[in-house]
């Protein structure tokens, strides 16, 4: 059952009108308070005073009265200084100043504040998403005025950007925000809904209906309704207080909807500031969870199902959870590879700078949504992972999960070392023969050939590497042919004995206890495909479609060769690994390990998921590993940390 707090403004609102839509709300046993007027110049009833402390306002007792009562629990900003009512007075800080010790001597402190009206609303506060008149919070301005409320007891504070929309949207109702003062305070979004223009007493149906409770109960949504219940609006937009109740028989029917639907026990109406303790007390990562399955639920019928495993099967406590353990440190951090932000989501509550990156234009377009949902701070957008394009030596904590094994990890781990500040380490992780392995004997061992196949493809490209690249397997001569002879005669041994000998001396080892875990049908696929493709290094060529015009080919073909001459220098050790598959393929630790030092980073230390922390003397991680280790004895899903030397300079870009 989803809980629902209204929030007026009291714009336009006589006395009359005041207790008259209470009166309805009370009748309809529908809990709602109200704002009120520091200073309205104009004279509107709702204001406490009118210019200033010695000029009190025409229901100033009676005023008082309810909000010593709690009746009234709102600041409407400070005053009404707007253009329309506002009659040229300007806010004053030390007027405000004695007001608010008026109010806390003669009845209480409402602990709720919502802005108020056009650019002559100086006094407005900003929070973390300033307008440029917005000078409440601002220290340089002679408005400041953020600390009197502060120190007064006000807890929570609608700013003028957080209006809610789209009812199937879910949003974080409550988050802390900094303001230019450098406080963080609590901001809470209001519901508009979809209407032609300002709520108001006579459109409450437009807010209050079967199509947007369903939304609402569908995404485990608490609401706070943004009302102006004292006014109606002609059509022209112009607003104005009616005579008599300002609820129609239309709004009034829609509040009576509401009352029978708590009644069935489909909503919970609470006071407003209830409901803010209620969000402000949820943990972050309980509303990011809620709003990442809502984002991500359409994509339970996808033909890949990746995405929405991440938040419906792994879930968001889960990566926060692994985060927990690990417990990276620093002011920046980086997520290379982000899909759909499961990562950075848990990231953004340790680093005061995220930035998260993919190639995958749709992913980044979803962690997007997700992340202004939950009003968080992350920088998300499409990026190269082989030049990123940001400044070298600047995060002080990288994360590249699910990636590396399908690019090349050279030039993928040479910058993220670039972009790392000495000192910065990074999390990767990685498959091992016993991923690819698992998903052709197992998961997929009733798909057709043809899917299998694109698995195997994985495994062979690390065998070209362990034979040393495809130049040497290109002049494999009479061994292709006793190869050809040992499949015909489905000779495993001989078979499994001459792929061995086809390998580099060194890596024989690794070569033959990974082959011998293989099926008959893995091992086969394997040797099919070197006598078929021997020697292929997997990589992006420049298209050559018939239809391209040859000059148009030609500049094609220039440009792939521009990647290789403007490569940077490679180390000696790097030379050593440049020809070599070293993309879409598993690795053994002592593999990666290697190009890993290759490139410069040290203090390489791998396990199984969820095993590693920076604190080396840490226990066993409580968190369940999502994959097992090792498949059939072949390495199956492994991580490791990697770090920066201190003393490190940065390497050049890509």
């Amino acid at each position: 059952m989803i809980k629902l707090a209204f929030c007026n403004d009291c714009d336009l609102l006589t006395w009359d009108g005041y207790r008259a839509v209470h009166s309805t709300l009370d009748n309809l046993g529908l809990p709602a308070g109200d704002s009120f007027w520091l200073f309205d110049p104009s004279g509107n009833e709702m204001g406490l005073f009118r210019r200033d402390c010695t000029e009190k306002g025409p229901r100033h007792d009676e005023l008082l009265e309810e909000i010593r009562k709690g009746r009234i629990d709102v600041f409407h900003s400070a005053g009404q200084y707007s253009a329309r009512f506002g009659g040229g007075l300007r806010p004053n800080r030390k007027s405000i100043a004695e007001a608010i010790e008026y109010l806390a001597k003669h009845a209480r402190i409402p602990r709720i504040w919502t802005n108020h009206g056009d650019e002559l609303c100086v006094q407005n506060i900003g929070a973390g998403n300033p307008l440029g008149y917005h000078g409440g919070d601002d220290p340089a301005s002679d408005v400041f005025i953020l600390d009197l409320f502060l120190e007064a007891g006000v807890k929570y504070f609608w700013t003028d950007q957080r209006l809610l929309v789209d009812p199937a949207m879910p949003a974080r109702l409550v988050a802390p925000e900094q303001t230019r003062s450098g406080d963080t305070i609590f901001v809470f979004n209001r519901f508009l809904g979809v209407m032609p223009w300002a709520p108001n007493g006579q459109n409450f149906k437009l807010q209050l209906n079967d199509e947007n409770l369903a939304h609402w109960t569908a995404n485990g949504q608490n609401v706070i309704v943004y009302q102006h219940w004292g006014c109606h609006h002609d059509d022209k937009r112009w607003a104005y207080a009616p005579q008599g109740n300002p609820l129609t028989e239309e709004s009034t029917a829609a509040l009576a909807w509401l009352r029978d639907r708590q009644a069935e026990g489909k909503v919970e109406v609470v006071r407003l500031f209830d409901l803010l303790e209620i969000e402000a007390a949820k943990a972050p990562v309980e509303e990011i969870d809620r709003i990442a399955r809502v984002h991500s639920r359409s994509q339970a019928t996808a033909t890949d199902i990746h995405y929405y495993t991440q938040f419906h099967v792994h879930t968001i406590p889960y990566f926060n959870s692994r985060m927990s353990h690990l417990d990276p440190r620093g002011e920046k951090v980086l997520d290379a590879g982000c899909g759909v932000g499961q990562w950075s989501l848990c990231l953004s509550e340790r680093f005061g700078e995220v930035e998260a990156f993919d190639s995958n234009v749709e992913a980044v377009a979803m962690a997007q949504s997700i992340a202004a949902s939950a009003r968080l701070k992350i920088n998300f957008s499409v990026r190269d992972i082989y030049g990123t394009g940001y400044p070298s030596d600047h995060f002080d904590f990288a994360i590249c999960y699910g990636v590396i094994f399908l690019v090349d990890a050279l030039r993928a781990m040479r910058e993220l070392y670039r972009v790392l500040a000495p000192g910065g380490s990074c999390l990767l992780s990685v498959n091992g023969d016993g991923w690819y392995q698992y998903l052709i004997e197992e998961r997929f061992k009733d798909r057709a050939d043809e899917e299998r196949q694109i698995y195997v493809e994985c495994l062979y490209n690390a065998y070209v590497a362990r034979c040393g690249g495809p130049s040497r397997l290109q002049a494999m001569g009479r061994r292709k042919t006793d190869i050809a002879k040992a499949l015909e005669r489905n000779d495993r041994r001989a078979l499994l004995q001459l792929l061995v000998d086809t390998a580099l001396e060194s890596n024989q080892p690794i070569v033959r206890a990974v082959l011998e875990r293989f099926s008959d049908y893995t091992l086969n696929s394997l040797a099919r495909r070197l006598l078929d493709n021997p020697g292929v290094i997997p990589e992006a060529r420049p298209e050559t479609a018939s239809w391209k015009e040859p000059r148009e080919k030609l500049r094609e073909l220039r440009r792939y060769l521009r990647k290789f001459m403007d490569k940077p220098a490679l180390s000696e050790a790097e030379r050593s690994l440049s020809n070599i598959p070293l993309l879409n393929r598993p690795y053994e630790a002592e593999e990666f390990e290697r190009i890993a030092r290759a490139v410069g980073f040290v203090d390489f230390r791998w396990g199984r998921d969820a095993s590693l922390s920076f604190d080396r003397n840490r226990p066993e991680s409580p968190v369940k590993p999502l994959h097992e280790l090792y498949y059939k004895g072949n390495l199956r899903v492994w991580e490791c940390l990697v770090t920066k030397p201190k003393s490190a300079a940065a390497a050049p870009a890509n």
